[in-house]
């Protein structure tokens, strides 16, 4: 299995796109600061996100000594 060392970084396509979703978030009242900020970090882990991670991140209080 590959070593996590071996993995080429997200593109500057992708990381734009990601810094534009999550200024689109940030622009809704609706949506809070911290779950936006466990989502992006979320899709910058460079590994495809399961339903359940987004769920977990958008909706769900970070464990005890995350943030």
């Amino acid at each position: 299995m590959a070593n996590e060392d071996n993995h080429v970084g997200l593109s500057p396509t992708v990381l734009h796109v990601i810094e534009q979703f999550a200024a689109a978030m940030r622009a809704d009242d609706g949506i809070q600061d911290d779950a936006i900020d466990r989502l992006e970090k979320l899709l910058r882990k460079r590994a495809v996100a399961k339903p359940d991670e987004i769920n977990a991140a958008l909706f769900d209080p970070p464990p005890d000594g995350e943030t």
